[in-house]
């Protein structure tokens, strides 16, 4: 087990990036991550664990453990695991993008000095630079444009199917190409920090999520459903919940599915009305 912390000094980033190497160079089967303060990284170092965790060994299992909120580009090392979960009173938040950038500060005494200025808008804000792109390695989880500056829920996070099942469960096996989302629990949940899991199973083996776009009071559109027909047969209530998301136009909607490869494994079905636009 690895306790994440902010990596504020290069020490603390040194060390956790050589514990991380020397596990590689072991072929351990799995690292836990366990996020035990508040933690909000710096861009690069977030985007350096995320490199090193990519590289693991074949067969080495990644675990993620956010007992407390995570800040903005931590959430992307987290985001690296192969089964993740979240304390049910915890929370993520991704900070919007700087679009003007930042200035270099300017001493009082040579404010209006021009060759400041020209100097102070021609320097990169190069920490800038790193964090947008954390959040276009973001971008392919979750729809960063449409996120970012709201803090996500335990529950939305598994609507975006991003929370995984228990790591010491054996019996039961959930791949990477069927998607788990909101539901009933696979079982009890963690002991340790009350962590919250994804729930929801298939439906069987053969059954896909089915996805329904429809346009809100507020004329924007949003996905409905994401549950095998068989629930929503049983339990029509299913039906009409959303992603809680929306977007001005089906475009925008279809086209940040396309960003996050929604039905990338055609494991989803998006129907508009009684076409299938996604998932055939």
């Amino acid at each position: 087990m690895l306790a994440i912390s902010d990596c504020d000094s290069t020490g603390e980033v040194s060390s956790l990036t050589e514990k991380i190497a020397v596990l590689w160079e072991q072929r351990v089967s799995q690292l836990v991550l366990d996020f035990l303060d508040i933690n909000e990284m710096r861009p690069n170092p977030a985007l350096l664990i995320y490199d090193l965790l990519q590289r693991k060994p074949p067969g080495t299992k990644i675990v993620a453990n956010a007992h407390s909120p995570i800040i903005g580009p931590g959430f992307l090392v987290w985001l690296a695991a192969d089964h993740r979960y979240i304390r049910s009173t915890a929370w993520i938040y991704i900070r919007p993008p700087n679009s003007e950038g930042r200035r270099r500060p300017c001493p009082p005494w040579m404010e209006e000095m021009e060759s400041w200025r020209q100097e102070a808008t021609s320097v990169p804000d190069f920490i800038e630079m790193d964090y947008r792109t954390v959040l276009r390695l973001i971008n392919k989880y979750l729809p960063v444009k449409a996120l970012a500056g709201k803090p996500l829920t335990p529950a939305l996070l598994d609507e975006f199917c991003l929370l995984g099942p228990r790591s010491n469960e054996p019996t039961r096996t959930i791949h990477r190409d069927k998607p788990i989302g909101a539901g009933h629990l696979l079982g009890p949940l963690p002991q340790s920090g009350n962590l919250v899991q994804c729930g929801k199973e298939c439906g069987g083996s053969q059954q896909k999520m089915v996805w329904f776009i429809e346009r809100k009071e507020n004329g924007r559109y949003t996905l409905k459903g994401g549950y095998p027909p068989s629930m929503m047969l049983d339990d029509p209530a299913l039906r009409q919940k959303s992603i809680r998301i929306d977007f001005a136009t089906k475009d925008d909607l279809l086209r940040h599915l396309d960003e996050i490869a929604f039905c990338v494994e055609k494991d989803k079905v998006v129907m508009d009305g009684d076409e299938i636009v996604r998932g055939k």
